[in-house]
């Protein structure tokens, strides 16, 4: 099911799910990205979150767009156009 979908949108997928659970991003650009979202509230920073918070379906969504980040090679790098 996440074949069809870029590098960038998987990427943005996995931290949505971190991001809705207050996860401050250590990523600039992904941070700021969240920060124009309504719904994010960043209150966790990324030393102290853990991913205890989620759910099995959280965890399950989460593995599966990873192993799909991993058949491509990795994650994409950055929202680095992100201004």
């Amino acid at each position: 099911e996440l074949y069809g979908y870029s590098s960038l949108y998987l990427m943005l997928a996995r931290n949505e799910i971190y991001a809705r659970h207050g996860y401050m991003f250590r990523d600039p650009n992904i941070q700021r990205y969240f920060n124009y979202k309504s719904w994010y509230l960043g209150t966790v920073p990324a030393a102290e979150f853990t991913d205890a918070v989620f759910n099995d379906y959280e965890m399950s969504n989460i593995s599966a767009i990873v192993a799909e980040e991993n058949r491509r090679g990795g994650a994409a790098e950055s929202l680095y156009w992100f201004d």
